[in-house]
């Protein structure tokens, strides 16, 4: 995370409010990316959309998707943007997913 501020900051004409949004954004693409590979590589197939709020707003279509289940190799419908789409995937989305383990993957 520092490292990626500090190329950013590097960067001509970003400031340091830029430097820390958009650090901030790849850092949570990031996260829920590699939450999902870990998950599917473990078996999980599915998750649930957690919403969470943005610090001035939040898009609707997420405060819709909050609570409903989907594939983790296909994402969650978006229906403002037409499309599929993962937690975090939208620029200053900082929205997660909650795993559902099925019970013959607890079991074994």
């Amino acid at each position: 995370y520092n490292e990626l501020r500090q190329v950013l900051a590097s960067t001509q004409g970003f400031t340091d409010r830029r430097v820390k949004t958009v650090a901030d954004d790849q850092m949570s693409k990031i996260t829920q990316l590699i939450q999902a590979e870990n998950a599917k590589a473990v078996g999980v197939k599915k998750a649930v959309w957690i919403h969470v709020a943005g610090k001035y707003t939040s898009r609707v279509s997420h405060i819709h998707m909050n609570g409903k289940e989907f594939d983790l190799s296909v994402g969650c419908w978006d229906d403002y943007e037409k499309k599929y789409i993962m937690p975090a995937e939208l620029i200053n989305c900082k929205c997660q997913m909650q795993m559902i383990f099925d019970e013959d993957l607890l079991n074994g």
